[in-house]
């Protein structure tokens, strides 16, 4: 090849090499999503069982209530 077949293949090799940039920066955006994902899932959980832990209070509670208005 001559200089100038490989200088006509500059903007071709350039092309490709942003594709690989934008891949690679997909890939992170994907990476930091399921992670935030996975967190909001946590999140998600912990916030079930406080649920459940606040309506055992409240039963709780209900009954102490009763008790302490029948005696």
């Amino acid at each position: 090849m001559d200089t100038a077949e490989l200088l006509s293949l500059a903007p071709v090799i350039g092309g490709l090499i942003m594709a690989v940039m934008n891949l690679h920066r997909a890939a992170n955006a994907s990476n930091r999503i399921r992670s935030t994902l996975s967190e909001l899932e946590k999140l998600r959980s912990e916030a079930e069982g406080l649920e459940n832990t606040l309506r055992v209070l409240r039963g709780h509670y209900k009954i102490y209530n009763c008790q302490d208005m029948i005696g």
